[in-house]
């Protein structure tokens, strides 16, 4: 564990020993999470969707509309 604790610390003294290093460390990433926010979307759309129906309850019939009508889905 000390050996550890020395190895954090010299990387640290090297670190603020350049003063070339804080920035990079420090504003970079700040200015990659700036531009990249919107790279990745989590957003689900025209998903290719096929509802098998062998219920074919009015509760399952609901449902299936429900999906086939949402904005999400694509009914095959």
């Amino acid at each position: 564990m000390q050996r550890i604790l020395f190895i954090i610390r010299k990387e640290f003294l090297q670190i603020f020993r350049n003063r070339f290093m804080v920035p990079i460390i420090f504003v970079v990433p700040l200015v990659q999470l700036i531009i990249l926010v919107n790279a990745a979307t989590l957003e689900m759309k025209n998903i290719r969707i096929t509802i098998v129906d062998n219920d074919n309850s009015s509760l399952s019939r609901g449902l299936s509309d429900h999906i086939v009508h949402s904005p999400f889905f694509i009914h095959v």
